[in-house]
């Protein structure tokens, strides 16, 4: 993490406390295939619970919109 950051990273991470959330550094960076790797992972997970694709895909892009 850039050290420049930090006092504004440790109050979000104190205001979200405050609120009963509890948040966690996951990753700085993610290449354009990782992405790509997480979508059809999760699509696929989807498919595998049930869903048609199209729902899958929709399902997974909720998802993929949350972690944001």
């Amino acid at each position: 993490m850039d050290s420049r950051i930090y006092p504004q990273l440790q109050q979000m991470f104190d205001d979200a406390r405050t609120e009963g959330l509890e948040l966690f550094v996951r990753e700085g960076y993610r290449t354009t295939q990782d992405q790509k790797n997480i979508m059809n992972e999760r699509i696929q997970k989807y498919q595998d619970e049930g869903y048609s694709r199209w729902e899958a895909k929709e399902r997974a892009e909720e998802y993929i919109e949350s972690l944001r």
